[in-house]
């Protein structure tokens, strides 16, 4: 049986210290960690409910009864609407979040069960312990469906603003970068027909930022931008080259480091942008070795 602490950071619960409605669960593979973690893969059954504890030491034992499931009809026209609602949420969903597989469609789409399914997806949804906990406790099925496609629609909501977001700044980003790569072929062009120097190059990015420092370019990867530093690190966190606001940020030297060569090494910082722009390209270079 698993039950939920009611404080993380309980390092020796008790009776109190857990909620009374729990799972049955099978437990399917048990992973030793490198670190010395043990992980274990549980698939839920069934609820239950903590009658008594009969034992304390040296681990938490109880006496439990089955908690029953209050079911539709099986001609509610309404449950089976939920039901389909919760399967296209949870499409919509595994298709706007780049960090799910997509084969977990598949999984959904094979769930015959309606119990399981609502179960599942309520399970995985990115809500806190305690969100999760008042869902399981939902008696009724057709309750249960219903508060877990309330949360999805959040989710969702919130996913769908996140990569709305992440499209601008990729298109702010895109063009800056257009910007600074026509201008570094011009300068190239420029300085074979004995025109703007290097030096000249640089003074010019200075009067137009006075925070440039030097400048970063990585073989085979687009990476090929300024690089500023700030008397802070969070300034570029959310500013970009022209310092105007952007939740995508800039390239940046640490302010602690010196950069008139005294310094060994150069901290710079930058995202590991998806769309490869910024560091995002540094994953097509470097092998694990």
């Amino acid at each position: 049986g698993v039950v939920s602490q009611i404080n993380e950071n309980t390092e020796d619960p008790n009776l109190n210290d857990v909620h009374k409605i729990g799972t049955v669960a099978k437990i399917l593979k048990i992973l030793n960690l490198p670190d010395g973690n043990i992980t274990v893969i549980l698939q839920g059954k069934k609820r239950f409910e903590i009658a008594e504890l009969s034992q304390s030491e040296p681990y938490l034992k109880a006496i439990v009864k089955e908690v029953e499931e209050v079911r539709p009809e099986a001609d509610d026209a309404e449950f089976k609407a939920i039901v389909e609602s919760v399967k296209e949420t949870s499409y919509e969903m595994i298709k706007e979040n780049p960090n799910i597989p997509s084969e977990a469609s598949f999984a959904i789409k094979n769930i015959e069960s309606d119990s399981f399914l609502i179960n599942f997806v309520g399970s995985n949804l990115n809500l806190t312990v305690q969100d999760k906990q008042a869902i399981l406790e939902i008696n009724d099925l057709k309750e249960r469906a219903l508060e877990t496609l309330r949360k999805m629609n959040v989710e969702l909501q919130k996913l769908n603003l996140k990569n709305d977001i992440q499209n601008k700044v990729r298109i702010d980003l895109d063009q800056q970068q257009k910007e600074y790569f026509l201008n570094q072929q011009i300068k190239t062009i420029q300085e074979e027909l004995g025109g703007v120097s290097h030096e000249q190059e640089f003074e010019e990015l200075k009067q137009k930022n006075f925070d440039t420092v030097a400048w970063l370019k990585v073989e085979n990867t687009n990476i090929e931008f300024p690089i500023v530093q700030a008397n802070n690190n969070s300034y570029y966190l959310t500013h970009n080259f022209d310092k105007k606001y952007n939740v995508a940020g800039w390239i940046f030297a640490d302010y602690k480091n010196k950069l008139d060569g005294t310094d060994r090494n150069i901290v710079v910082y930058g995202h590991n942008m998806r769309d490869n722009s910024m560091f995002g390209s540094l994953k097509d270079v470097i092998t694990e070795e």
